[in-house]
């Protein structure tokens, strides 16, 4: 049995004996949280529906203002003044700046569509957005923070966080967020 470089998990019968050099997670049985059961949420279905509304898109690794993190971005075109960017930020790894990589190669850990003066030099692409299911999914507001408002998406353990000091509505989409290029959406 090989887990690669990640932790196995413990047999169940542990009359079945223990491989030497293998880490093993705890024997115990997870427990749910607050009563509720435990579920197994894949992250691929909403990393398929972003792929899916944006296309799949060319990202280059930047310098990431975080040590803790690595950072893809790629420029959307507009006929306006702001420079608009999709960033997918991912725990860090070894690639080089400059280095490649399409959307739906990145495992990112928070997706942004923000306006930055920061000067990245990354492909610039356009887009025609096309609906999907993780772009139809309803925000709901959960809380007013001074650098912006959050909200639960429903259906999703994620967390949307639309930032400034502007106007915004209880509920909506991910999608109508995302097209506001101030938004911040990361898992919980």
């Amino acid at each position: 049995m090989s887990c690669g470089d990640q932790e196995c998990p413990l047999p169940r019968n542990a009359s079945q004996g223990m491989l030497p050099g293998v880490t093993y997670l705890s024997a115990a049985p997870p427990q749910a949280s607050q009563g509720q059961p435990l579920t197994f949420y894949s992250r691929r279905s909403v990393y398929n529906g972003l792929v899916q509304y944006y296309g799949d898109l060319v990202f280059q690794k930047v310098d990431s203002p975080n040590p803790a993190y690595s950072m893809y971005a790629c420029q959307i075109a507009c006929l306006c003044s702001d420079k608009r960017f999709l960033f997918a930020i991912t725990l860090p790894d070894h690639n080089p700046n400059g280095y490649k990589m399409l959307l739906s190669r990145i495992s990112w850990v928070s997706f942004q569509a923000r306006v930055s003066n920061t000067e990245y030099n990354v492909m610039t692409h356009t887009y025609n957005p096309v609906q999907s299911e993780i772009s139809q999914t309803t925000i709901r507001q959960v809380e007013e923070k001074q650098t912006g408002v959050v909200y639960k998406v429903d259906n999703h353990p994620l967390k949307l966080e639309l930032l400034g000091n502007k106007y915004y509505h209880a509920t909506g989409t991910i999608g109508d967020a995302l097209e506001m290029f101030a938004t911040v959406i990361y898992f919980t």
